[in-house]
């Protein structure tokens, strides 16, 4: 039941998350942001992942789901 349930919830809120954070309050303000608590600036690949590698991996998993079958219990 684990994998019906709870999986499929935290990819949900991990995806909509993802495009919160990045697209609507942004990926050079987030990047700003950490350079301000560490002092060092992340690495151009983070903020490409943040903005788009993340999003499309998280969606194509998304997408798996859709062909899940419902389990069916005995009766």
């Amino acid at each position: 039941m684990d994998s019906y349930t709870a999986i499929v919830s935290l990819m949900f809120l991990a995806f909509f998350e993802m495009l919160a954070l990045c697209w609507l309050y942004g990926g050079a303000r987030l990047a700003r942001n950490v350079k301000d608590m560490t002092g060092q600036s992340p690495p151009r690949f983070f903020v490409l992942c943040w903005l788009f590698i993340a999003p499309i991996l998280i969606g194509v998993s998304l997408f798996q789901w859709v062909s899940v079958k419902p389990s069916r219990f005995g009766m």
